[in-house]
């Protein structure tokens, strides 16, 4: 049996909702009773219908040590109430009560806080069980759509999420959202992109394409620290490179530890030092150094990783020597050793001289020269 109550709105509303009470306890056992406000054919067990631009009803609870609310039951069981609570005038959703296992509070300043009863921030989550995630955003649509999280102060903006197109990687982009200008990218794989959105296949890549200066910034506050790069194999310092605290006008190139002896050093007046960190001079080489030596057994032109020259070989041959451009101040160091029975001649490109001459030969065995690249022909240093 079916039975709809039609209650025409009054003009006091006070009327109408004590007749609702006064029928729901005259009919408890009439199957699927409907009640309507405003209505002569409820669709649901109680409704409210208006015309008016803003349909309300209020909850007005005058008892000033009681909450007002409505709760949710399942089978009379209590599942969420919602409501206002008395001490603090948050709109509050719990699970027991309004103010007991707070699940949703909102509060007059519009500060929401989810699982939190009274929210320090505009958006304020706290996770009191054994979960480590807070928030999740999952874009499930299957077009071409960004996972974005935006933010704004007005004029300019910041975007973060996981672009479509780019499942694994997740951006930071400065007034644009995820397809332009972008500024930090990291890729599920663990590389990182500053500046550009192509990551190349480096753990590291850095971009930049402004008239500016840019780089990277190394500052190291502390009296005692040293500002430093390391280099480990397997978890071992093998290289090091920076500025010594102790020395602070140096850059040096060390070992596991910066020491007074680095490999290498470089100091503020642009002198350089191996195994000295004060070196006095432009090149300072306190440790022993090699030359590159070759023995040749036919004609050769003499190149930029050439030092040392002997021809070793019974018979005549030619060193060619390169171009006076591009070589000032190279030296190179020919011998003819015993081996040879012929002459060594050292012939300059095209018509450039050695001391004046096109040509320049060693006769004699175990004979040899050292010559320098003036800047507009080749000196004759010493002769051995």
């Amino acid at each position: 049996m079916k039975a709809n109550i039609y209650i025409q709105k009054q003009d006091r509303v006070v009327f109408s909702i004590l007749l609702i009470l006064l029928l729901s306890a005259l009919l408890p056992t009439i199957a699927q009773t409907r009640m309507g406000i405003g209505c002569t054919n409820p669709t649901s067990i109680f409704e409210i219908r208006g015309s008016e631009a803003d349909l309300i009803q209020t909850f007005n609870n005058t008892n000033t040590s009681n909450r007002s609310g409505i709760q949710f039951q399942n089978n009379g069981t209590a599942k969420f109430t919602l409501g206002l609570d008395n001490a603090s005038n948050n709109l509050k959703i719990g699970t027991t009560g309004i103010n007991t296992s707070v699940r949703l509070s909102i509060n007059a300043s519009g500060y929401v806080g989810i699982g939190v009863a009274d929210a320090v921030q505009k958006l304020h989550i706290q996770e009191t069980g054994t979960s480590n995630v807070m928030l999740t955003l999952d874009q499930t649509n299957a077009g071409d759509y960004d996972n974005i999280l935006r933010f704004e102060n007005g004029t300019t903006f910041w975007s973060a999420g996981m672009r479509d197109v780019d499942a694994d990687q997740f951006s930071l982009c400065n007034n644009a959202d995820l397809a332009a200008n972008q500024r930090f990218i990291i890729k599920a794989g663990g590389n990182i992109a500053l500046g550009t959105l192509n990551i190349a296949s480096k753990r590291l890549h850095l971009y930049f394409n402004t008239a500016a200066d840019n780089g990277m910034t190394i500052d190291q506050q502390h009296a005692t620290g040293n500002s430093v790069f390391d280099w480990k194999l397997s978890g071992t310092t093998y290289a090091k490179m920076g500025i010594d605290n102790a020395n602070n006008d140096v850059f040096e190139i060390d070992n596991s530890a910066f020491s007074t002896t680095p490999d290498f050093a470089i100091t503020s007046g642009n002198n350089i030092g191996i195994g000295t960190d004060q070196p006095t001079s432009t090149f300072h080489d306190k440790r022993s150094f090699g030359l590159a030596t070759s023995v040749k057994a036919a004609a050769y032109t003499a190149g930029l990783w050439d030092y040392f020259l002997g021809l070793g070989i019974a018979g005549a041959t030619t060193f060619t020597l390169p171009a006076i451009s591009g070589t000032e101040g190279r030296m190179y160091s020919f011998v003819r050793s015993d081996a040879a029975t012929g002459d060594l001649t050292l012939d300059a490109n095209a018509s450039e001289n050695i001391e004046g001459a096109l040509t320049y030969v060693l006769t004699a065995a175990n004979q040899g020269v050292v010559i320098m690249n003036d800047g507009t022909e080749w000196k004759v240093l010493t002769t051995y």
